[in-house]
């Protein structure tokens, strides 16, 4: 009976060492893959996770403030050309959002594909490739 015991007790703690080495690789794996993921723009210019979520493990969006910090107040004030799904086109500020002042990572990411949040949920179709 005792080498049963012995036997189900190394059968345990093996499942945890694999499960705790799984978790170690999972985290370790997206931490990779977040720094590898950063747009060109971003990375050419020599930004990490550090710079914009202060802290080299990021688990939450940057603030606005962050962005603003590198971003001039020229670029949220260009008026650009917006094409609705008519093919009517309208001058447009994004950054003049009648919705209000938005969070910046709503339309922008340096993760992934930015989009129009206008286009999600709202009443506007634009034809428009947000950088």
């Amino acid at each position: 009976m005792k080498l049963k015991e012995g036997a189900a007790f190394m059968m345990f703690q093996r499942k945890r060492v694999v499960f705790i080495f799984s978790a170690v690789f999972i985290v370790f794996s997206f931490s990779v893959y977040a720094q590898n993921t950063i747009n060109p723009k971003h990375s050419d210019a020599g930004l990490t996770c550090k710079d914009c979520h202060a802290t080299g493990t990021p688990d939450k969006k940057a603030p606005a403030s962050t962005c603003k910090s590198c971003h001039s107040k020229e670029d949220l004030t260009k008026v650009v050309l917006f094409e609705d799904e008519t093919g009517k086109k309208q001058n447009i500020n994004p950054h003049d959002a009648h919705a209000g002042d938005l969070r910046c990572t709503l339309c922008h990411s340096i993760h992934g594909k930015s989009n129009l949040y206008c286009n999600t949920g709202c009443h506007h179709t634009f034809k428009y490739d947000v950088p």
